[in-house]
């Protein structure tokens, strides 16, 4: 990987301000397991805990990951992140939803201003989504499996960093 692990700790002070911390870590992805890192970021984190006169209250482990060659090395033509795919599904034994944002749906997942689920990319997405992955499961936030689909909608979905980018100004 090129670009490196980061580390981060969210620490608070007496007054409930909070303020974060980033360590970078550079491992050998074919060696280091993901509770090798978790480890890491515990050990650091005792340190920092030491140094610090605050409360360490959260952090996480970002590891960067590189497109597959196979997928698109360009935007198609006439995408725009607004157009956004909203995919519902309810958590096993319960009837709350758990959303999934797909940015810059393609035009051809849509028939008559709904999405298409029954089939086609979308239909892919809802029944690997369903099924996990080899050693664990989509979920929640508050880490409930997804039990089934529930319903998907177009949505418009303003994205300023783009709106930002396309935007010129002239001077004189």
């Amino acid at each position: 990987m090129s670009d490196p692990t980061i580390f981060t700790y969210t620490v608070r002070d007496e007054l409930g301000t909070e303020a974060s911390t980033l360590v970078y870590a550079n491992y050998n992805g074919t060696l280091e397991t993901v509770d090798g890192l978790v480890g890491e970021w515990l050990a650091y984190g005792g340190l920092i805990d030491a140094a610090t006169s605050g409360q360490i209250v959260g952090g996480a482990i970002k590891i960067p990951a590189t497109p597959d060659g196979s997928w698109k090395t360009a935007p198609a033509a006439g995408s725009r992140v607004e157009q956004t795919a909203l995919l519902n599904f309810h958590p096993t034994g319960s009837n709350k939803r758990q959303g999934f944002d797909i940015p810059a749906l393609v035009n051809t997942a849509i028939a008559a201003g709904k999405i298409v689920t029954a089939s086609g990319p979308i239909n892919d997405i809802i029944t690997a989504i369903l099924a996990g992955f080899t050693n664990g499961h989509f979920a929640d936030n508050f880490a409930q499996t997804l039990g089934s689909f529930a319903d998907a909608a177009v949505t418009f979905r303003k994205h300023r960093k783009q709106l930002m980018k396309s935007t010129e100004v002239f001077t004189d």
